[in-house]
């Protein structure tokens, strides 16, 4: 079935434009940063001349598609205003090929203002050698270039000076790789260490937000949640949610040290941000 000032599709093309129309709604609903939404530009605009193309009316037409540029052009305006209040831009000009001690703190001031509880893990690291003096070092540095940073949870490399480990939402849990077969958490600290580990960094934040975009349903219909951001504190161990984890074949025979080990990691944080159970922390490996 068709407006009457469309013209009727093949069969072909009304079951593409379902698909197309269905993986947008679940991009729009499930999407949790700007640039997964890039996707859902291209369909609209498919779905956009598609429709337009099919108008026999010009002045329809015409007006469809201004609709659409206008649209277009009030959503890029609202977005750079957006991004210029974030201080991309400020932090962007600041940036050089040969790091200055004024880029560095422009990066700092950058992640604190924009990351919360995480920017000022970031924000404390210490600068480089090239960029070392002029830097304002007040205040103790949580994190050196030399050091190496095992990462939970988090998947933002590009965020650290130093080296780092780490495993995206659709990997293979890194973690569980080292706590295969352990028999105490100072074992997988020590297997970390011979790995040239320094420090352990654990965002929860993260955890929430994977949890809420990738739990299956009925995992938090059992548990009787229905606003992960909302109820996070009620789910009891929320690792079992972790995509990475419980999709692992050792998650069960592994589940208990590995909770022992980030129990114990948390005692004894040396910088801790946020809220339990919402928190970042970083530890060292002993």
């Amino acid at each position: 079935m068709t407006l009457p000032w469309i013209r009727p599709r093949p069969a072909g093309a009304r079951m593409l434009t379902v698909v197309l129309l269905s993986y947008l709604a679940w991009n729009l609903i499930r999407y949790s940063q700007d640039r997964f939404l890039l996707a859902s530009f291209v369909l609209v605009s498919v779905i956009a001349v598609d429709v337009l193309s099919r108008i026999p009316i010009r002045w329809l037409r015409w007006v469809g598609a201004l609709g659409i540029a206008a649209t277009s052009a009030a959503n890029l305006l609202l977005h750079t205003v957006r991004v210029a209040n974030g201080g991309e831009f400020a932090y962007l000009a600041h940036l050089s090929a040969s790091p200055s001690a004024q880029a560095w703190e422009a990066r700092g001031e950058f992640y604190k203002r924009n990351l919360g509880a995480l920017g000022e893990i970031v924000a404390r690291q210490a600068p480089p050698p090239s960029v070392a003096t002029g830097v304002n070092s007040a205040g103790s540095h949580l994190l050196r270039p030399t050091d190496c940073v095992f990462l939970v949870y988090e998947a933002r490399p590009y965020l650290f000076v130093c080296r780092t480990a780490y495993n995206t939402v659709f990997d293979d849990s890194v973690l569980l790789s080292f706590a295969r077969g352990a028999k105490a958490p100072s074992e997988i600290d020590a297997r970390l260490r011979s790995a040239g580990f320094t420090h352990v960094l654990v965002n929860r934040e993260e955890l929430r937000r994977f949890i809420h975009q990738y739990a299956r349903p009925e995992q938090l219909e059992a548990l009787g949640v229905t606003d992960v951001m909302r109820e996070f504190p009620k789910i009891p161990t929320p690792e079992d949610l972790y995509p990475p984890f419980y999709l692992a074949p050792t998650w069960k025979a592994d589940r208990s040290i590995v909770l022992a080990w980030l129990a114990e990691l948390r005692k004894r944080a040396v910088w801790v941000g946020g809220s339990p159970p919402i928190d970042i922390y970083l530890a060292p490996i002993p």
